[in-house]
């Protein structure tokens, strides 16, 4: 790289002042300084970068007036992006800056460049800019998380989106005002503003005016529900933007809203797996073991899996802190119902449960007893998502053993879907519970990527393959299980001596087992107590 003469650096400097001077008494109004200016920094930058340095110098040092000229150095930045990604670190080092109209300059210039070209967005850069300002909130950087909510917006439908939304409600208030405009706003309607000759005669990228996609459904109403007023209120006033870009998903809201509890969950934080999902559900069963070893020091192979516990999986803290959505859907439709009055949990053996696994007691698994892993869709409608936990609750107070993402006895144990995958290798059956959003999403196109149903049936159909497992698809026409297929479970508690001889109870439900447990273990010179499962076959 050829040295800049200092006279070319000095150009660049004196046609910005003339631009920054005319942007800020003709604002929007294009004018010949402004592409002059461009034209040389675009020349002079690629040779010497640091004259964007004295550039964005210039901008901080402003002492007012400053907004026009800070956006034409973004523009000129974005340009020259667009032009060449040699321009990358410009941008990236603009935004590691300290001053906060160098870091706005930054994500204006993402901003920009992405009307054009969205693989220009440093997502990277932009997520630990987000981590960064969440840690100093105020004032200063208003304009900067606005432009970092609008860039979440532009990029919603696809992965990089969805990362910086979810980042972002998962983040302080400020940033989950930013989350929940993201997700509402309907940027079509606005046609991006091109004040240079370069970006005139680029053609922008059409913006798709389809409404947000399925699964921002929870994380939005989780922002409706947000314990901080200034959230909450922002959220309501972003909802009234979604009736009027889309008045069917509002309705989904609204409808929602009238069910769930008035007092919603504060959530922190979501149970998904950290990064993308994996191409298969062998990957998957392969990252999960590899992250418990690396959380438990202990090496776990497939064959172990059998025998695996929410609580050897259990977390003293949230893996994806970056989100909310998944953890408000786990917990609302339990509480929704209890709400209007129905029980779907039975709390006597909920705190049976739960006392003895804080007392370091092993779960009940009784012999020759089924395991249901339970796989649905989420459901937007609050009729299916109740009726999905008021089944699973039914199956509770059964007494069957049950994988279900929603089992309130496990909420707070922060579990990815990867680690509920790893607990399919111990249940006896797979339960597909069929509503309508399960069978029109199997009937759907194939996708690219897969979904942690995806990863469950997968692995599912291997262990079948393998006899190690059952399928047992279930038609949720009724949140009542079917008596035929899944009768009262029915448990003996079988002592035995060293003479071997055995003591067996009575038969009894599950509510009854624990005491039944304890009694037998206190008998005198007991070698060992088992619970069986004797229900009647059908």
């Amino acid at each position: 790289m050829r040295p800049v003469p200092s006279a070319d650096r000095t150009l660049v400097v004196q046609r910005f002042q003339l631009a920054a001077t005319a942007s800020v008494f003709m604002g929007a109004k294009l004018n010949e300084s402004a592409d002059r200016f461009f034209d040389t920094i675009a020349r002079v930058g690629a040779e010497d970068p640091a004259v964007f340095d004295d550039v964005i110098a210039l901008v901080e040092g402003l002492a007012r007036q400053a907004y026009h000229p800070m956006m034409l150095a973004a523009e000129a930045l974005a340009g020259c992006l667009l032009r060449s990604d040699d321009f990358a670190p410009v941008v990236r080092g603009w935004a590691h800056r300290p001053h906060p109209r160098a870091r706005t300059a930054a994500v204006a210039a993402y901003s920009k460049a992405s009307d054009f070209d969205r693989a220009k967005v440093d997502v990277d850069t932009l997520a630990e800019l987000i981590v960064r300002l969440d840690a100093a909130p105020g004032d200063a950087d208003k304009v900067t998380r606005s432009y970092l909510g609008r860039i979440a917006c532009k990029l919603r439908d696809t992965d990089d989106g969805a990362r910086l939304i979810e980042l972002m409600a998962g983040r302080g208030p400020e940033f989950r005002i930013q989350a929940a405009h993201a997700i509402a706003s309907d940027l079509s309607t606005e046609p991006p503003e091109r004040h240079l000759e370069v970006l005139r005669a680029m053609t922008p990228i059409p913006l798709s005016n389809a409404e947000p996609p399925r699964r921002y459904f929870w994380l939005f109403l989780s922002l409706i529900y947000d314990a901080d007023p200034s959230v909450a209120r922002d959220a309501q006033y972003a909802l009234q933007l979604i009736r009027t870009s889309w008045p069917e998903l509002w309705n989904r809201f609204v409808n929602f809203r009238g069910r769930v509890m008035a007092d919603a969950p504060a959530v922190d934080g979501i149970a998904a797996p950290p990064g993308p999902y994996a191409t298969d559900a062998a990957a998957a069963v392969d990252a999960a073991l590899a992250d418990l070893r690396a959380r438990t020091g202990r090496e776990w192979t497939r064959d172990e899996l059998a025998r695996l516990t929410h609580h050897d999986l259990a977390r003293s803290e949230d893996p994806a802190p970056d989100s909310r959505g998944v953890l408000f859907a786990l917990r609302a439709p339990r509480e929704s119902n209890q709400q209007w009055g129905v029980l779907t949990w039975d709390p006597d053996l909920l705190d049976q449960d739960q006392q003895a696994e804080a007392a370091g007691e092993e779960p009940i698994r009784a012999v020759g007893s089924p395991r249901l892993f339970l796989s649905y869709r989420w459901s937007h409608a609050v009729d299916t998502s109740g009726g999905l936990d008021f089944f699973a609750g039914a199956l509770f107070g059964r007494g069957y053993d049950l994988v279900f993402d929603r089992d309130p006895r496990h909420l707070d144990k922060h579990l990815t879907a990867y680690d509920v995958l790893l607990l399919l290798y111990g249940c006896t059956h797979f339960v597909p519970l069929l509503t309508d959003e399960l069978v029109d999403y199997l009937a759907g196109p194939p996708r690219t990527g897969k979904t942690p149903i995806d990863l469950e049936m997968e692995l599912a159909r291997t262990l079948e393959a393998e006899g190690r497992l059952r399928w047992l698809p279930t038609r949720l026409d009724s949140p009542w299980p079917s008596d035929e297929l899944f009768p009262t479970r029915l448990f003996q508690v079988v002592a035995t001596f060293p003479d071997g001889r055995r003591e067996e109870s009575e038969p009894m439900e599950r509510i009854r087992v624990r005491a039944a447990l304890a009694r037998a273990r206190a008998i005198r010179d007991v070698v060992s107590v088992e619970v069986h499962d004797v229900t009647p076959s059908a």
